[in-house]
């Protein structure tokens, strides 16, 4: 790996600032902070052709899009630091992956006192991620930033007088997307985006009646083995109603092309984004959304990227969720019935949020070519609707399928499905998601999965429904996003 540096031993005096004054990096208003003036951390150029060709050879499951290179950057062996005026310090840092489409940081010591921010953003301030405080701070040390587009991110720590020297701030690795970015919004004038032209924006008319279950599903960048790259799962509910943040997804999304799982440490360095959505059908816009970093894992299917059984996985968010934010927590239908009609929700590509429909039964069956049981997973096909034919694609992994009640009976392993420009009726092939029922009988190395759902009859429950919930006042159920507003 390449270091390319470029250091400066800068005393400098400026006016009085606070940190708390601004959600924006100190260095955005004052100009005498050159960018070219901090140190510069450049990893590896990305072979995007040979990756993506690697890919396309590779027999795994795991939805890789970007590559983690590993450094060992830390607050005092590397960056620039201010002093000001009033005793309090600013540090900065420029890191680089020459032809990356995004960059993201990753940490395995992170910890900010009270008074400290430490932002991530592109070097023009187009993308400023919000600030990371002492509020998020993980007990394993372990975390990540969010990925900003380009090839440079660039993080700015401030740190007041008053807790000066008690930040513990190392960067563990450098990762570079070359695949699965939607671009920034600027740059599309439309609502155009990453996914098949095929795809339908879950904020058009076919999502209208499924609002509340679009809320509950969420993108997830995961990490395994040095890996990094996109699925989809969702909020869950359980028969406690107590809030717990489960997120179910597959199995896959956890084992990389050795058949290597995520380790406790990759898994808190996974991100959660929320609301991760056009702002209507047509629209460019992105309002509302967040993110959460770091889960633990709760339940799985099997080993073998899970496909042995229904290939699905079942993690706990290690940060609170935000009741402001109206989380939805989806409800579930173990009992096997299928359904005739419904949707599947999910972030092909890692892009926007999208919708596909169909109205068949779903078929039991099981993946093939594999010893999977029969009966393992629901097969579905897909239909046309008003604003396109909705699909599965990478990143689409570990997303639920509703019935036609709006609850979740199964989440995807994979497919058959793409849209007509990319293979010729492709949106009539059929699409694979391990089934709910399946999760719950634990058949063959399936980790029983209706405890953590139904921890109130210990898995004799088989259906629950889904709601948004006031999570500091334990059960208060808010029927209505407009109640919930109230």
């Amino acid at each position: 790996m390449k270091q390319i540096l470029t250091i400066f031993t800068i005393l400098m005096v400026f006016q009085l600032w606070s940190q708390s004054d601004t959600d924006m990096p100190y260095t955005y208003s004052n100009s005498l902070y050159h960018i070219e003036m901090t140190q510069l951390y450049e990893g590896e150029a990305l072979d995007i052709t040979a990756l993506l060709e690697e890919d396309l050879k590779s027999e795994s499951n795991f939805p890789r899009a970007g590559i983690i290179q590993p450094v060992e950057l830390t607050l005092y062996n590397s960056g620039t630091w201010y002093d000001l005026l009033n005793g309090d310090k600013l540090w900065r840092l420029k890191l680089k992956i020459p032809n990356a489409l995004a960059v993201s940081a990753y940490f395995n010591s992170f910890y900010i006192p009270e008074g400290g921010k430490l932002f991530a953003y592109a070097p023009n301030y187009d993308e400023v991620l919000p600030a990371y405080t002492a509020e998020i701070n993980p007990e394993t040390g372990f975390y990540a930033t969010d990925y900003v587009h380009g090839e440079t991110i660039i993080l700015e720590y401030y740190e007041p007088r008053a807790v000066s020297g008690q930040s513990a701030i190392s960067i563990s690795g450098v990762n570079g997307f070359y695949d699965m970015i939607p671009p920034k919004v600027s740059d599309r004038p439309t609502g155009d985006n990453r996914a098949g032209t095929c795809q339908v924006d879950v904020n058009c008319s076919e999502g209208d009646a499924w609002r509340r279950q679009r809320d509950g599903v969420v993108r997830i960048t995961v990490v395994s083995n040095g890996n990094t790259g996109f699925c989809s799962g969702s909020l869950v509910n359980n028969t406690a109603e107590d809030c717990t943040p489960y997120i179910l997804s597959a199995h896959h999304c956890a084992t990389d092309d050795n058949d290597i799982n995520a380790t406790p440490s990759d898994f808190a360095q996974w991100l959660f984004r929320f609301n991760f959505q056009h702002k209507d059908c047509t629209s460019p816009l992105i309002i509302g959304s967040y993110s959460k970093t770091g889960c633990t894992k709760i339940a799985n299917s099997t080993n073998n990227g899970g496909i042995l059984g229904s290939d699905y996985l079942l993690v706990e968010l290690t940060e609170d969720l935000d009741e402001s934010k109206t989380p939805y927590f989806n409800g579930w239908d173990a009992t096997g019935a299928g359904s005739q009609s419904g949707v599947a929700i999910h972030h092909p590509a890692g892009d926007e949020k999208k919708i596909s429909t169909y109205d068949q039964a779903l078929v039991s069956s099981f993946w093939a070519n594999t010893p999977t049981p029969n009966g393992s997973h629901w097969q579905v096909k897909w239909i046309a609707t008003a604003n396109g034919w909705g699909v599965s694609e990478g990143g689409s992994s570990g997303s639920p399928i509703f019935n036609s009640n709006g609850l979740i009976v199964g989440q995807l392993s994979g497919g058959q499905s793409e849209c007509a420009d990319v293979n010729p009726n492709g949106q009539t092939l059929p699409d694979l998601y391990g089934k709910m029922s399946y999760n719950w009988t634990g058949q063959q190395n399936v980790d029983l999965i209706g405890p953590y759902l139904d921890p109130i009859g210990n898995g004799t429950t088989k259906t629950m429904p889904g709601n948004y919930y006031l999570c500091s006042q334990g059960t208060g159920v808010v029927n209505h996003i407009d109640e919930f507003e109230q």
